[in-house]
């Protein structure tokens, strides 16, 4: 990864950059410029990185996006990739976590294929209607090979809700608070806290990934805890976040961190 052999990290048309805490190699170049103070590469260093990274995949995902995509792709990144940093590698007592893993994953997909995609997310019929719009949309010039981009930011951490309520009550564990307060925190934690380290301004982060989202017409999830939510951005009045749950009526386990996951379509 540290070489930048991109396309050697995952099956298919698809990258994984991870960084495992403790690891000689914790801070991949790619994502972090000075390992000693755990500097998270700039916008403009993402956006490079994406570049490069698209280019390993395949001329089809290199000539597919435009300028305007790789900026507020990089954007995006960046924010969410600061949030897994920061929440991602301690707990809740601030002190670093001795296991744990964070990173991004990126795939392409060509719509000829994106039929696999729509039946891998049966159960999922807003994901399922994004994806079938996807494929049928007409905002797009005919093209041999339509390609769509999934992107997914990844921390084992603590988790957004548990880390938000530990910090404003006696909460410890998931068995502290019900599931309603936990989808409660994080939706005030994304609100208000964002990524709080995205900025020297607190609550920043979140104007660029609500723009970067609307501006790619992309739909994402979010799962954290016992939380599950989505919401597509390539709808009208999208200015705000306002999330739906993934899973009508569904207890879902408790999994450990957070992964925000993208889907949109390049060309």
């Amino acid at each position: 990864m540290n070489a930048e052999a991109f396309e050697n990290t995952t099956r298919g048309q698809g990258v994984t950059l991870c960084c495992f805490s403790g690891a000689r190699l914790e801070f991949l170049s790619p994502l972090y410029s000075k390992a000693e103070s755990r500097a998270v590469r700039t916008e403009a260093e993402f956006e490079l990185i994406i570049r490069r990274i698209t280019k390993r995949l395949g001329s089809a995902a290199a000539t597919s996006m435009v300028d305007g995509q790789y900026i507020y792709l990089s954007k995006l990144i960046h924010q969410l990739f600061l949030n897994s940093d920061e929440h991602g590698s301690f707990d809740l007592g601030g002190q670093p976590l001795r296991t744990s893993i964070r990173g991004i994953n990126i795939r392409v997909t060509p719509l000829g294929r994106i039929e696999e995609v729509v039946n891998e997310a049966k159960g999922d019929s807003a994901l399922q209607t994004y994806l079938a719009g996807s494929i049928l949309g007409n905002e797009f010039p005919s093209s041999e090979n339509p390609t769509l981009l999934e992107l997914t930011v990844f921390d084992t951490g603590v988790g957004m809700g548990l880390n938000w309520l530990a910090k404003r009550s006696k909460a410890s564990s998931y068995s502290d608070f019900s599931r309603e307060e936990e989808a409660a925190a994080v939706e005030t934690c994304f609100n208000k806290h964002a990524t709080t380290k995205a900025s020297h301004v607190s609550g920043q982060g979140l104007p660029i990934v609500l723009r970067s989202l609307r501006n790619l017409g992309a739909f994402m999830t979010l799962r954290t805890g016992r939380v599950s939510l989505y919401q597509d951005f390539n709808k009208k009045n999208t200015d705000q976040f306002n999330p739906i749950a993934r899973f009508k009526n569904v207890e879902l386990e408790e999994t450990c961190g957070t992964s925000f996951t993208i889907w949109f379509r390049i060309k």
